[in-house]
């Protein structure tokens, strides 16, 4: 069970990367469409 868990741990985790990169990322387009516009 323990091992489960970590593993659920660790998906959670590299989802959680994920969402920061992409939310970074449409941070980044909407600063560049502002700034060109």
């Amino acid at each position: 069970m323990k091992l489960l868990t970590t593993e659920l741990a660790t998906q959670f985790e590299e989802s959680a990367l994920l969402d920061k990169r992409i939310l970074g990322n449409l941070e980044g387009i909407g600063f560049m469409m502002i700034y060109f516009k």
